[in-house]
């Protein structure tokens, strides 16, 4: 089992590192070396990689040209539309 946090918003690089947060080899994707915090995975919505799998968190990023992106990769995916209700 993993504990994800979900930032909607982009982390400031100040409490990034009070947490003892740095980015792993994934985009939006960081750890701590906090022992408290070393099981927290915190995910960056507007940071995360543009990949399919990605798609459906990425539609709560704050920045509106993200989730704007998203929701249209979203309906030309035939893989992904089941995500979406209605069309757009």
């Amino acid at each position: 089992m993993q504990t994800v946090l979900l930032s909607a918003k982009t982390p400031w690089a100040e409490t990034l590192e009070y947490l003892g947060y740095s980015q792993t080899e994934f985009p939006g994707v960081y750890r701590s070396e906090t022992p408290i915090l070393d099981q927290v995975l915190l995910l960056s919505l507007n940071d995360l990689s543009n990949e399919p799998h990605n798609a459906w968190i990425k539609c709560f990023a704050s920045k509106k040209k993200i989730k704007e992106k998203t929701l249209k990769q979203l309906k030309t995916s035939s893989r992904l539309k089941f995500f979406l209700k209605k069309k757009l």
